[in-house]
């Protein structure tokens, strides 16, 4: 896991303005994925529903790789979950930057929203092209989905928010 930060250290700054750029992005996506998945395995255990999307990913790479050893797809399932949030705070950044807007709440929930429905469409068809995909109620995970990605933008985006004004 360490290994794959630090290269996305050094490659993201390929996509960004600068080093510092990256290191904001990658800084906030931890953050908002920390707290997504923080939430995510709250409400599992409050619906008594698997909205674990780590855990997911291991059983989905477990089902369709049965050699794979569990720590590794355990290990390949968070790999998979925080690379998405990198991916998804470099695109909120830039969707902030593209359409000139400014940084407030309301236009975080969109983002969020926006982000929601882009995960819950990821994950719709990793379910229908995978073989064995995991048995869940589906429309509960879409629905949390949307609220989790509420939580990873609001988080990841006032964390590079707050570097940002630091750094000024």
């Amino acid at each position: 896991m360490r290994r794959l930060i630090v290269y996305l250290a050094y490659f993201l700054p390929v996509f960004t303005k600068n080093r510092m750029d990256a290191k904001n992005i990658l800084t906030g996506a931890i953050a908002g994925t920390a707290a997504m998945t923080a939430f995510s395995y709250f409400l599992s255990d409050k619906e008594s529903k698997d909205f674990r999307e780590p855990a997911l990913l291991a059983k989905m790479i477990r089902r369709a790789f049965p050699e794979t050893k569990r720590p590794f797809s355990k290990t390949a399932g968070w790999m998979m979950h925080v690379s998405m949030g990198i991916l998804f705070a470099y695109l909120s950044k830039r969707m902030i930057r593209k359409l000139h807007l400014p940084q407030d709440l309301s236009n975080d929930v969109f983002i969020g929203v926006t982000n929601g429905i882009a995960g819950a469409i990821a994950w719709k068809l990793a379910f229908s092209l995978h073989p064995n995909p995991p048995k869940i109620h589906f429309s509960k995970f879409y629905q949390h989905l949307v609220l989790a990605h509420i939580i990873y933008t609001l988080t990841a985006l006032s964390v590079m928010e707050d570097i940002e004004g630091n750094q000024q």
